[in-house]
């Protein structure tokens, strides 16, 4: 079959004139794809394949697996939802089939209503910010519980808030540094009995500028200007560190929370991580994951020394890297067989499946080019079309369809971030998702097979009651006989459209899928 579509454009993205280091949470830097060469999305990440992580002890043992319960537990992030809204949201979330809510960082941070404001800590000792306080955590847990639904926390431990944003609530000044949190006038609020940390609980205040440099990734801060003082990077080599975060996942987990999805962890030496997420101090059903930028080149540097000393399940950001090559104009989904065998995904039990998070929009010029559909990094105007989304619902479709990982859906409040988009706005209302759910949740736990394969389509089927069929071309898909072996004989139902094939002696007869689409098939009972 010909794929119908546009080839991509290849765009170069650019650093954004007066970016603080607030916005650079995760990669540090920008990255550029352009048109003069090949392109590849995560350039920043590969310039430190040379050397692995410092501070890294040789583990007795690999770890506990990080996702061997609940697989039919999908995860929802609502990104910067208050916690009231989510209570709210909660009969809603259970109808459609979420098992956990990814929410945002609770802490108090600094005094700011932007997003990356819950990304630059205060004092994990107070619960309280434009999210919400105390009581409406506890509500929002409680309402989760009643639900049957988890609450996966995102926790900030690699630094702490800049100190021009702390202690003057600008973005750079001339001032000097003050290491004092919360600092006098939130304690005395409070009443806390003295402060968090101080200046020793600190990295010497050095800028990241080298990303090759491991000792400046781990070690440094994230920066913006040259004249921004950075997010200061906490030594966990110093007990009282450790021992403060500790306490708050206790306390967290005090208040009933599932699991926690931890921030920056390619800041952080795996040794950092397994002091910190101590695998004795916590269930081994319990859900914990992070994220690291790498692809199949920076694999063996960037991820693997993570994935054998902790026990952590990370973003599997090499399937989304694989999943771009495979909707790509010209690419194939035959790279959907066996992405795992090939290091372009991660292992079943350590993966956390998505084509979107919190970072592609809200920090459009650096990560505008992760999207799977054709992104501009401004804002669209109401004449104008949308963009074709078409691609990531397919790859929503093979998530949900395949044995591996743990599906991750992404849903916002329509935030006017990097990409000035609504794009993302209640997402995880749509009702293909819901959809999704229900196979993922009739399949979890049974063989997967592959059925057919080809540069444009793909089908899997599940047990011996279930199939998936995926069509990434602009034309349709049919066969006079598809031969299914080992399902069982019966009528099946469509759960995306409602349509309806029968299957006997393990074939289906004139099996058609429209163009650009995706069906889940079950047998109905």
């Amino acid at each position: 079959m010909l794929n119908e579509r546009k080839p991509r454009k290849r765009i170069c993205y650019v650093p954004i004139p007066g970016g603080v280091a607030s916005f650079l949470l995760f990669a540090g830097i920008f990255f550029t794809a352009c048109q003069s060469r090949q392109f590849n999305i995560f350039d920043e990440e590969s310039q430190s394949r040379s050397a692995s992580p410092t501070g890294t002890a040789a583990p007795s043992a690999t770890p506990a697996a990080a996702l061997g319960h609940a697989r039919d537990k999908v995860i929802v992030q609502l990104f910067d939802w208050p916690f009231r809204e989510i209570t709210a949201e909660m009969a809603k979330l259970a109808r459609l089939g979420y098992g956990r809510i990814h929410v945002s960082p609770p802490q108090l941070s600094i005094a700011r209503k932007e997003w990356w404001g819950r990304y630059q800590p205060v004092d994990y000792r107070v619960i309280e910010g434009p999210l919400g306080n105390e009581d409406e955590f506890k509500e929002m847990n409680a309402a989760a519980d009643k639900h049957g639904i988890d609450i996966i926390v995102d926790v900030v431990f690699n630094h702490m808030a800049n100190p021009d944003m702390h202690n003057h609530d600008s973005e750079i000044t001339s001032a000097p540094e003050v290491l004092d949190y919360p600092g006098a006038a939130l304690l005395a609020k409070y009443g806390l009995p003295g402060p968090l940390f101080d200046a020793t609980a600190f990295h010497d205040g050095f800028c990241t500028r080298n990303y090759s440099d491991r000792n400046q990734v781990l070690n440094g801060r994230l920066c913006g200007k040259p004249q921004d003082k950075g997010l200061p990077d906490l030594d966990h080599t110093k007990d009282f560190v450790v021992k403060a975060q500790k306490e708050y996942l206790a306390r967290l987990r005090g208040y009933s929370v599932d699991g926690f999805r931890i921030d920056a962890v390619k800041h952080m030496p795996p040794a950092a991580i397994s002091k910190v997420f101590d695998p004795a101090d916590f269930p081994a059903d319990m859900l914990l994951f992070g994220e690291i930028i790498a692809d199949v080149n920076s694999f063996d540097a960037d991820l693997e020394p993570y994935l054998r000393d902790t026990r952590l399940a990370y973003y599997d950001f090499p399937l989304l890297t694989t999943l771009r090559g495979a909707f790509a104009f010209g690419g194939s989904l035959k790279t959907l067989v066996d992405p795992v065998g090939a290091k372009g995904a991660l292992a079943d039990d350590r993966a956390i499946t998505f084509v979107a998070n919190h970072d592609m929009p809200q920090n459009g010029a650096t990560f505008a080019h992760l999207f799977l559909y054709p992104r501009q990094n401004r804002v669209r105007l109401a004449s104008e079309p949308a963009p074709d989304r078409r691609d990531e619902a397919l790859a929503y479709a093979f998530l949900f369809a395949r044995k591996d990982g743990v599906p991750y859906v992404y849903s916002d409040r329509g935030m006017a971030g990097g990409l000035q988009t609504d794009d993302y706005k209640n997402e995880h209302r749509r009702s293909d998702l819901a959809a999704m759910i229900a196979f993922r949740k009739a399949v979890v736990g049974t063989p997967q097979a592959l059925v057919w394969e080809s540069p444009e389509t793909l089908g899997l089927a599940r047990g011996d009651s279930a199939f998936a069929f995926i069509n990434k071309s602009g034309l349709p898909f049919t066969k006079t006989t598809l031969d299914l072996p080992g399902l069982k004989a019966g009528t099946y139902t469509d759960l995306l459209s409602g349509n309806t094939v029968r299957v006997a002696a393990g074939k289906v007869k004139t099996f058609e899928i429209a163009a650009r689409s995706a069906a889940l098939f079950v047998l109905k009972k």
